[in-house]
């Protein structure tokens, strides 16, 4: 049997110099003729509604060559990998967490997204956010999608045995509450 060449052994790694120096090239450091630059602005609310966007002085900046919202997604504005329109690429009437994306720009330079950025204006009507999954959950809490009663997206229920029998055959039982992420083979 041929020795390992990898496992088990240790092994230089080939551009730890440039990148201990600062002289390693990344996505970000590429620069090519004709290349633009995004910028994406985020709310500066984690709830609100959406009165208006303003993005005519931002299109009106120097070497910016695109300006979108939600107006100009043709088709679905949703991530391909969501069944549900409940994360839309860019959003349309309502802010529903801080990562939510309002507008994006494209221009020549970083200065000039950001500039743009900085044109765009959104009239936000701030709303009470919820925070807390069960607070979320109880009555009268403020929904964050309309179609979601007591702000459930999902339910999925599993039944399999006799608890009940299971139970009375257990030396020990230990009740909690756990939280976990939603669990998903991708």
């Amino acid at each position: 049997m041929q020795p390992l060449m990898v496992v088990g052994e240790s092994v230089a790694q080939l551009d730890a110099t440039e990148i201990v120096t600062g002289a390693a090239q990344y996505v970000a450091d590429l620069d090519f003729p004709g290349m633009l630059t995004g910028a994406l602005l985020y709310p500066p609310h984690a709830c609100a509604r959406i009165i208006r966007i303003d993005t005519s002085r931002a299109r009106a900046v120097p070497g910016v060559a695109a300006v979108l919202t939600h107006a100009d997604i043709p088709g679905r504005n949703s991530f391909f990998y969501s069944e549900q329109d409940d994360q839309p690429l860019l959003v349309a009437d309502a802010v529903r967490y801080q990562g939510d994306i309002v507008a994006a720009v494209a221009a020549e330079t970083n200065a000039a997204a950001r500039q743009a950025l900085d044109e765009i204006r959104v009239d936000y009507e701030p709303l009470d956010g919820i925070f807390d999954p069960i607070e979320a959950m109880q009555p009268g809490a403020p929904l964050v999608h309309d179609d979601k009663p007591a702000n459930i997206a999902a339910e999925f229920k599993v039944e399999a045995g006799d608890v009940d029998q299971a139970f009375k055959d257990s030396f020990i039982i230990y009740e909690d509450r756990y939280y976990t992420n939603q669990v998903y083979q991708a």
